[in-house]
């Protein structure tokens, strides 16, 4: 029988006790001749002995000078003795006189060549880092060293020694970088992200529980901490900068973790807080910049201002030309209130009291403002004023020779547009909160950021929620005050009472003019026990409550491919980490050469109870597309479910079975070939077991009565991918059905059928069909049957 309803979602449950990290380090020297080779059409690579890594290195002189490639290379082959990510370096003799731009190629098999440039003149006499890579165990990987014609200057060419180093212990971080990261500019108001990768080269689960930053012009927005970085695996960290100010800021970014030999890691961060700015110049011309009246002239005096290209200035002589009139007309990019400036050349002969007029769009009289242009240094910004602009081309300003300034000329040179809002302006970065899984009656809490973007104070009068499940832990006093472009941190707290999804509206109430109110959906999911037995991660790490025959044993080759594998060992279990599986390995074994072989899982529950036991499949064209699973419940009789390894992948579900506390159920994957061959393939796979308290009833609660009527109501979130949630409700016990149609009317899943107490029930979809397999994107439609009759309604899922 197949019974698949794969579930998303899976609490993943590490070991506390660590081993002491050690550091496995794999070096390729020029000397050795096995691993090393050095390649070229003419010319000769010469030894230089007594000087590099080892005692000596390798160095070809150019004998063509610093013109055309030779196509010399030198080769390191890498004996990676497993799988996983692994810091990279090669090394190279203090020298004076070799290539500018080395070119070095990291080639891990499988992968993507990665190409770098170094000049081996200035990095000599150190390990020099090429980054960190992820090589497949095995002698399938290499770093190369080409001889191209990129360089421009040095006559040497050298190669010496590689080295790549994981950790074969404890958990051990690794930054993709540790230098200074700039921002460079950001506005006022905005913010920049910069997303950088992570590795944990050791061989156990990496724990991060802080990422920090000293000022709050720097944040962290993702990933929320804790955060678990399996085994050779990698993530992503994503720190953000938001200036409140217009000044440079200096920042370190901490990063903590359970890395025993590195707990600490911090990270330089620089940015520089700007305001948005339109700057119009004279040398623009229309229609950014007209000259309505009177004589105007080219002068090389200038407003010398950093990052702003000028080449000319105007005049026009007040005597000659009364009423002179310029008009500079910006391009607001968003309506609001901006400050506005004016900049002109070092000089003492302008006027001293020119008029400026300014035109908001839709002010019928403008705001006539008069300043002296005159100024003893290159670059003087002049304030006019501060006034609402709409976005567009729609405002005006104007510089007026109206007769009253003295000076021999009126000048026309830079007009600055700088934002600054002028009220309570409140931001929520988050679109959302979302909590996640936790545990039934266990607490979990996670921050929003409330901002105040305006150049007023912000006040926050009250945060409200409708559930009890979902509450503000601080602050809890208000009114709450933000000062102008400042923020503060919203501490919320998640306590599922029942196992079902929660969701809540967290309402802000402020003073800000746009948005005195404004909702932010909160999400989270109450999840029951759980358990998961995985393969043993290596053969020295066998899992208490795993057993198998025959004994594990391990190629020297992991894969799919015949040809991959010592077929001296066809009657094993063979360890794959290869990077596919649940933890990123799994075993495999050929079934035709090992009937009767199996695997067992012992699984023990701490309730009494119904649980539900998914198992975790690789889909694979080579496996067999029937294999045994024998489920053996304490206190009923075994049940046999057939699993499709080969169309299947993912957490597929065998059955609900009850469990008492305390004693032990067990599943079996039997390589019964009676079944395992029927399809003519050779293999079979053995991974992860999941047992969970079943999830999908959730009973109305005291916010939501019990329904009148049979209810369904529209599946959430739609469209969706990869899973949706279906609500129902039904006002007293009946028979009721749920199933999944397609737009030609064929039914392709059931997801409830049975008899039901009266109340609400929220049932998950993952977008699977009754054989396990995922459905295509399109329209389905979903109907609940009950005694009265049909509910349909329709969703689309998309890929």
């Amino acid at each position: 029988m197949k019974r698949l309803l794969p579930i998303l979602g899976i609490l993943l449950l590490t070991s506390g006790i660590f081993a002491q990290q050690v550091r496995d380090t794999v070096t390729v020297d020029d000397s050795n001749i096995d691993l090393y080779e050095a390649y070229t059409t003419y010319d000769f690579w010469d030894v230089v002995d007594d000087v590099g890594y080892g005692g000596s290195h390798h160095v070809l002189l150019r004998s063509g000078g610093n013109d055309g490639p030779t196509g010399a290379y030198t080769k390191w082959t890498l004996d990676v003795p497993q799988s996983g990510y692994y810091m990279t370096y090669f090394y190279l003799p203090v020298n004076s006189n070799s290539r500018n731009r080395a070119l070095y190629v990291v080639a891990p098999f499988g992968g993507t060549p990665d190409s770098l440039r170094f000049n081996q003149s200035e990095q000599g006499g150190y390990w020099r880092p090429l980054g960190i890579y992820y090589f497949i165990e095995g002698t399938d990987s290499y770093i190369q060293m080409i001889d191209d014609s990129v360089s421009t200057t040095g006559y040497a060419v050298r190669s010496d020694a590689v080295r790549i180093i994981t950790s074969n212990g404890a958990p051990d971080l690794e930054p993709e970088r540790r230098n200074s990261y700039n921002f460079a500019e950001v506005n006022i108001g905005w913010y920049e992200d910069w997303t950088f990768d992570v590795y944990n080269i050791g061989d156990q689960a990496l724990t991060i529980d802080n990422l920090s930053a000293d000022t709050p012009n720097f944040s962290v927005p993702a990933p929320g901490v804790p955060h678990v970085i399996p085994a050779h695996s990698k993530s992503q960290i994503t720190v953000r900068f938001s200036p409140t100010s217009e000044l440079v800021v200096y920042d370190t970014l901490r990063i903590s973790s359970d890395d025993s030999m590195e707990p600490l890691i911090s990270i330089p961060v620089r940015g520089e807080g700007t305001a948005l700015t339109v700057v119009l110049n004279n040398d623009n011309g229309a229609p950014s910049y007209v000259e309505l009246s009177g004589a105007w002239t080219n002068s090389n005096g200038i407003a010398v201002c950093e990052g702003i290209p000028n080449a000319t200035s105007r005049y026009s002589i007040q005597s000659t030309s009364p009423g002179a009139r310029a008009q500079y007309n910006p391009d607001i990019p968003v309506s609001g209130q901006y400050n506005v400036y004016y900049a002109g050349p070092l000089t003492d002969n302008a006027s001293d009291h020119a008029l400026i007029e300014v035109y908001p769009f839709g002010s019928p009289l403008p705001d006539s403002v008069y300043i002296n242009q005159n100024v003893a240094a290159a670059c003087v910004w002049k304030f006019i004023g501060t006034y609402y602009f709409i976005e567009g081309t729609l405002n005006y300003v104007f510089m007026v020779n109206d007769g009253t300034g003295a000076g021999y000329v009126l000048r026309t040179d830079l007009m600055k547009f700088v934002s600054v809002p002028a009220r309570p302006k409140i931001e929520i970065p988050s679109t959302s909160i979302d909590f996640g899984e936790v545990a039934v009656e266990n607490i979990a809490t996670q921050y929003m950021m409330i901002k105040n973007i305006g150049s007023q104070e912000l006040v926050i009068n009250s945060l409200e929620l409708e559930s009890d499940f979902f509450s503000v832990v601080s602050p809890t006093t208000f009114p709450i005050s933000i000062p102008a472009l400042d923020s503060i941190n919203v501490q919320l707290r998640f306590q599922p009472a029942q196992v079902r999804d929660y969701a809540d509206t967290l309402i802000v109430n402020s003073n800000d003019w746009d948005f005195p109110m404004i909702s932010k959906m909160i999400y989270g999911r109450g999840i029951g026990e759980q358990m998961y037995v995985d393969n043993p991660a290596n053969d020295s790490d066998p899992h208490p409550y795993w057993s198998s025959f025959p004994d594990l044993s391990f190629a020297p080759y992991p894969g799919d491919s015949l040809a991959q594998i010592d077929t001296t060992l066809y009657n094993h279990w063979y360890f794959s980490s290869s990077a596919v599986g649940y933890n990123l390995n799994h075993l495999y074994l050929f079934s035709a050469r090992n009937p009767g072989a199996w695997v067992e899982w012992s699984l023990t529950m701490q309730n009494t109870m119904e649980y539900d036991i998914y198992i975790y499949s690789i889909a694979s064209e080579i496996d067999a597309n029937a294999v045994p699973y024998i489920v053996n419940p304490f206190t009923a009789d075994p049940d046999t479910v057939i699993v499709d390894q080969a169309n299947n992948s993912g957490w597929i579900l065998l059955g609900r079975y009850p469990f008492i506390a305390g004693l032990p159920n067990t599943v079996t994957l039997l390589n019964d070939t009676s079944y395992t061959l029927q399809g003519g393939q050779s293999t079979l796979r053995a991974d992860a077991v999941l047992v969970q308290e079943p999830d999908y009833v959730g009973i109305g609660t005291e916010f939501d009565p019990m329904p009148m009527d049979f209810q369904l109501s529209q599946n959430y979130p739609n469209p969706f991918n990869p899973t949706t949630s279906i609500e129902f409700g039904i006002p007293y016990q009946a028979n009721v059905q749920l199933s999944i149609y397609n737009i030609l009317g064929q039914r392709i899943a059931t997801l409830v059928s049975g008899d039901l107490p009266n109340g609400h029930y929220k049932v998950k979809w993952n977008g699977l069909d009754a054989f396990g397999k995922q459905v295509s994107s399109g329209m389905y439609f979903y109907q609940l049957t009950t005694p009265t009759g049909e509910l349909t309604k329709k969703m689309l899922f998309l890929k």
